[in-house]
């Protein structure tokens, strides 16, 4: 299962999700409250965690016996996914955050509130510069798959208030301490892989893996490499 990041959708994880069908894995994308098919709907915690909800309950009913739900977060969706398995750790049977191995604290919630609301000033509201990033990072199927579900701006402001509220530490010890295995994944450029070595702490034995050369939307950066992993992650007996 796939939780996307802020500002866009679903469909942020296509390279993922087209990689996973072909090796055999049925994959859960939900689109976040705010965001994607759900724009127009106001950005909750409780309304993010109930999505989640909602798609590991489609999961369990599909027919025959289900196998083992791997929760997969990137950034905002990392935040949520670790708040949501210690939460709930009876629910998933192993947990891969990327891109958000630093703690919410005040200084970098202020940034990325500035930001949006820089990005919300301009002219087309900011749509063009994670266009521009993202044709950077990965190129033009990179920027096609972050925006094709929409640009989800109008909910992210309480979606950062949200995650400032979040414990990712606690929930990891949490979850580890219920026997659900994680596994880091990061960016080597990443800015949110400031406090990699805390929650590492957190999780003594799980696994961590360090994307070379890319950057936070790291799932789009090294789109091969991130499905490789999920893939790999998949048919690890471990989970």
């Amino acid at each position: 299962m796939l939780v996307h990041g802020l500002y866009t959708s679903r469909t942020m994880w296509r390279p993922q999700h087209i990689a996973l069908r072909e090796a055999g894995f049925h994959v859960a994308i939900p689109d976040l409250p705010g965001h994607g098919k759900r724009q127009g709907e106001r950005f909750t915690a409780d309304g993010a965690f109930a999505a989640i909800d909602t798609a590991i309950d489609g999961v369990a009913a599909l027919p025959g016996e289900p196998g083992p739900i791997v929760l997969v977060g990137l950034s905002l969706g990392g935040y949520l996914a670790m708040e949501y398995a210690g939460r709930h750790p009876d629910r998933v049977h192993g947990l891969i955050p990327m891109a958000c191995s630093t703690r919410p604290i005040r200084l970098g919630v202020g940034v990325y509130r500035g930001l949006t609301t820089a990005l919300d000033r301009l002219p087309d509201r900011g749509l063009q510069v994670p266009i521009a990033v993202q044709r950077l990072v990965g190129g033009t199927a990179a920027a096609q798959a972050f925006l094709a579900g929409g640009y989800g701006i109008d909910a992210a402001i309480d979606a950062i208030d949200a995650v400032a509220g979040f414990d990712p530490l606690g929930s990891i010890a949490r979850a580890v301490a219920a026997g659900v295995p994680i596994w880091f994944v990061n960016g080597e450029l990443d800015q949110m892989r400031l406090q990699e070595r805390r929650f590492l702490a957190a999780a003594p034995r799980s696994w961590h893996t360090i994307v070379p050369g890319a950057t936070h939307m790291v799932n789009l950066a090294a789109p091969r490499t991130v499905s490789r992993l999920l893939v790999m992650a998949g048919r690890s007996a471990s989970w």
